[in-house]
C-alpha cells in the first residue's frame, strides 16, 4: 500500500500579504497553516507534515517553495508527497484526492493541479525525486514549474479552478 503524506508548504516572506501569512486567520476562524493541515488530513494523506517555520526547516534557506519541497523530500519517507501551499486556502480535500488518485497511475513522475494553467505547488511528488531536486536546487534551479515541464510531470485538470486561488493579499481572505 502506498503511503502518503501531506506537506503544508508554509515558508515565504508573505510581503505582499504584510504579516506572516501562515497565521492570517480565515472565516473559518482556522489559521491558513491550520486550514492547509486539516485540508491534508481530510484527504487520502495518512499524515500531515508543515514545511517552513515550526516544522520541517529548509536545508538550504532563501531558495523559496523548491527548498521547502527539497527539505520535505529530503525529511519524509512515504511513498510520495502530496504538498500543498497554505496560500490556498479554498482548495476542498477532493481535489487532493484527485491529484493523489492520479499519481497513482503513473507513479513515477509528480502529478501537477492544472486550473487551466500549473499549479506547481498544489502537487504529489514521488520521494525518489529527492536527490533530482537538490541538485536543481543545488544549481539554482528554483522554479518549480520549470523543474516540472524540464522533467515530466502528470496533469492533473481541476475542474473547479476558483478554488485553487492563490491567497497573497490580506483583502482575499478576509476573515
Amino acid at each position: 500500500m502506498m503511503s502518503v503524506y501531506g506537506v503544508v508548504l508554509a515558508g515565504g516572506k508573505s510581503s505582499r500579504m504584510g504579516r506572516d501569512k501562515r497565521k492570517v486567520i480565515l472565516s473559518s476562524g482556522l489559521s491558513m497553516e491550520d486550514n492547509a493541515m486539516q485540508i491534508l488530513n481530510s484527504s487520502r494523506c495518512t499524515r500531515s507534515f508543515v514545511s517552513g517555520p515550526g516544522g520541517i526547516p529548509d536545508i538550504h534557506p532563501g531558495r523559496g517553495p523548491m527548498g521547502g519541497i527539497e527539505a520535505a523530500l529530503h525529511e519524509l519517507r512515504g511513498s510520495c508527497l502530496m504538498f500543498l501551499p497554505c496560500d490556498m486556502p479554498f482548495v476542498i480535500p477532493h481535489q487532493v484526492d484527485r491529484i493523489i488518485r492520479c499519481f497513482t497511475l503513473s507513479p513515477r513522475l509528480p502529478a501537477v493541479a492544472m486550473a487551466p494553467l500549473m499549479e506547481p505547488l498544489f502537487a504529489v511528488v514521488p520521494t525518489s525525486w529527492g536527490e533530482r531536486v537538490s541538485n536543481a536546487v543545488t544549481l539554482g534551479h528554483l522554479k518549480v514549474g520549470k523543474f516540472w515541464q524540464d522533467c515530466g510531470f502528470t496533469q492533473v485538470i481541476i475542474p473547479e479552478e476558483c478554488l485553487l486561488k492563490d491567497a497573497d493579499y490580506p483583502w482575499e481572505v478576509s476573515a
